[in-house]
C-alpha cells in the first residue's frame, strides 16, 4: 500500500490563510487522488476551516464539502 501526503498553508492577511491537503493512496492495482483546497479564518480564541474534497478518480466533478470550527477548552 502507497500513500503520500501534503499539506500547505499560506497566510492571506492578518487573519485568513489559504490550506490544502492532498493525498495519493495505492491499493493494489488501484490508485486515488484527493486534493482539498479552502480557507481558514482565525478570531482572537476560535477558528473556522471550510473549503472541498476532490476525488480525481470519480466519474465526472465530484466535491465533498467540509466545514470546521475549533474552540479551545481550559485556561490559558
Amino acid at each position: 500500500m502507497l500513500y503520500l501526503s501534503e499539506l500547505g498553508m499560506y497566510k492571506m492577511g492578518k487573519k485568513s490563510y489559504l490550506i490544502t491537503e492532498n493525498y495519493l493512496i495505492g491499493a493494489g492495482e488501484e490508485t486515488f487522488i484527493l486534493l482539498s483546497a479552502g480557507g481558514r479564518w482565525e478570531g482572537n480564541k476560535i477558528a473556522i476551516d471550510y473549503g472541498g474534497v476532490f476525488p480525481l478518480n470519480a466519474d465526472g466533478f465530484i466535491m465533498i464539502p467540509w466545514l470546521s470550527l475549533t474552540i479551545p477548552f481550559g485556561r490559558n
